[in-house]
């Protein structure tokens, strides 16, 4: 079985069991002409340790074509993953490769990144649970930003990575444009480096194919992860986001499903255990009528994914005082020239809808791209009147809702029925409300699609 490998392309022993000495027949049988044609190996889930990473080492350094090698969960530490990452460069046309679940550690880190300076085509670089720690990262990273520019998927998650890693991650990653998916989770980045991921990936001329981050099971806390999901928001491609297994209150899941649901992001929120300090939501009243019992009992209705459309709202303010808006930064540095977004609306009468959007015009003048100080310096030094123009997305049920699209929801006929005196009736029944509110759910109607372009105007 093994001699029909001799001349292969592709090499497939996962979950084969193989101990070091066999390893050590697959090598000198592959190798037996002095070199493999394989474009793919995969070699995972076995038991060849140490020693056995030194003999798959033999076949990486004689597969000049080798494309796509895999070799996870094998045990493989000390001389084998030594031998492994100092294989590598021999490997310049490698477009994948994965190293997860073995303990490379700090010296072999460093091999992988001089590794890298080799492997110009790569594209997917996975290195979960290596043991890499932040001093492993730190090469790494290093070699990343000056190498592999078509990188499209970085996995780093379950390497014990803290918040200092953050800024040379962002400084590695914010130059690939090709970048897709981005997986940190398992790791101890904390509230204070989620929220350093978030501004960096909201840059708006970086990460602009970024469709996963995964930041879950990071010890991230409640308002860190309500910012994660607001800058993901802005993200045109981002499509699933990862906060499951963290420390978020039950108020904060709901807010970043919200959030997340509004921007059609997939989000994971499983297992988030509630600190001490955040207090759960006050339960429903014990004692609710029929009508309510009904409403609740009645099955909900499939609903339709929501629509996003682009907004642009303007607002004027006519009197002194404070706007009555949260303004967040965007960008990862306070010298970035991306403007700043509305996280919260803080004052009455100020259309909660802002929250979200970001702030694209000041009186007429551009300042979406310009820094954070710039723009709080213009809203300061700007007298009254003072109109404000934002843009985003939004569901366009929400829109209609808040006046900014026309309603087009079709209404029923109106016509003129005879006058009758109508009969005595007795009050439903808890069923017979039920059956009626099941079929009123039933025929919500669809929201059209539309385009809108809506003002509005602080006087006070």
């Amino acid at each position: 079985m093994l001699r029909s490998l001799v001349g292969s392309e592709m090499c497939i022993r996962d979950s084969n069991g193989i101990s070091a000495e066999c390893a050590q027949v697959l090598a000198d049988l592959l190798l037996e002409g002095g070199g493999t044609c394989l474009h793919k190996f995969h070699f995972s889930n076995n038991m060849s340790g140490e020693e056995g990473g030194v003999e798959i080492a033999r076949i990486i350094a004689g597969s000049p074509q080798l494309q796509d090698f895999r070799m996870q969960s094998t045990r493989c530490s000390g001389a084998g993953s030594l031998a492994i990452s100092a294989a590598l460069p021999n490997a310049t046309n490698l477009v994948r490769l994965d190293l997860c679940d073995n303990n490379y550690g700090q010296q072999a880190c460093e091999q992988i990144a001089q590794a890298l300076q080799h492997l110009p085509a790569l594209a997917e670089l996975h290195l979960k649970d290596i043991g890499m720690g932040n001093s492993g990262a730190a090469p790494i990273l290093s070699a990343i930003a000056a190498a592999v520019p078509d990188l499209k998927v970085l996995s780093l998650g379950c390497n014990e990575l803290t918040a200092d890693v953050t800024l040379p991650l962002l400084e590695a990653t914010g130059n690939k444009p090709e970048l897709v998916e981005l997986l940190l989770e398992e790791n101890e980045l904390g509230s204070k480096g989620a929220l350093s991921v978030a501004n960096g990936v909201a840059h708006r001329s970086k990460f602009c194919k970024l469709a996963r981050l995964d930041l879950s099971a990071n010890q991230i806390g409640s308002k860190a992860a309500e910012h994660v999901a607001l800058s993901m928001a802005d993200k045109d491609a981002m499509t699933v986001l990862g906060l499951d297994a963290n420390t978020m209150s039950a108020r904060a899941v709901q807010a970043v499903q919200k959030l997340c649901a509004e921007a059609q992001i997939q989000c994971v929120l499983d297992e988030n255990e509630l600190p001490d300090e955040e207090d759960e939501e006050e339960e429903e009243p014990a004692a609710v009528n029929a009508t309510q019992q009904a409403t609740a009992a009645a099955p909900a209705a499939p609903q339709q994914p929501a629509v996003l459309i682009k907004v642009t709202p303007e607002h004027t303010w006519v009197e002194k005082g404070p706007l009555g808006l949260k303004l967040l930064q965007k960008g990862q540095h306070k010298e970035d020239k991306y403007g700043v977004k509305v996280s919260g609306v803080t004052k009455e009468g100020i259309p909660q809808y802002l929250s979200g959007l970001n702030l694209e015009f000041l009186n007429g003048e551009k300042v979406d791209d310009i820094t954070y100080a710039q723009v709080l310096a213009k809203l300061k030094a700007a007298g009254r009147p003072l109109t404000l123009k934002f843009s985003g997305t939004m569901p366009s049920d929400l829109a209609a809702q808040h006046g900014l699209v026309p309603d087009q929801r079709p209404k029923p006929e109106q016509t003129k029925q005879p006058l009758v005196t109508a009969p005595e009736v007795q009050a439903p029944t808890a069923e017979e409300a039920a059956a009626k509110a099941a079929a009123n759910v039933s025929q919500v109607p669809h929201n059209p699609i539309v385009k809108v372009t809506p003002e509005h105007t602080w006087v006070e």
